[in-house]
């Protein structure tokens, strides 16, 4: 996943740090709901409603 934390306390290094780790906690909530559906058969809504052109419109 290429997430690293940085050592140092300068404000710039904390705020890389934060947005890291709050992205990690992220994906983390995200694969987490993905086993507890998995485990029911059940297809997420986020799974479910994905247009990949649409996504790939709102990176940019």
């Amino acid at each position: 996943m290429n997430l690293y934390l940085y050592k140092g306390t300068s404000s710039r290094i904390k705020a890389t740090n934060k947005d890291t780790l709050e992205l990690a906690e992220t994906i983390r909530a995200n694969r987490q709901t993905e086993l507890q559906y998995s485990e029911h058969d059940i297809i997420p809504r986020f799974k479910r409603n994905a247009d990949f052109v649409e996504y790939f419109k709102t990176v940019d």
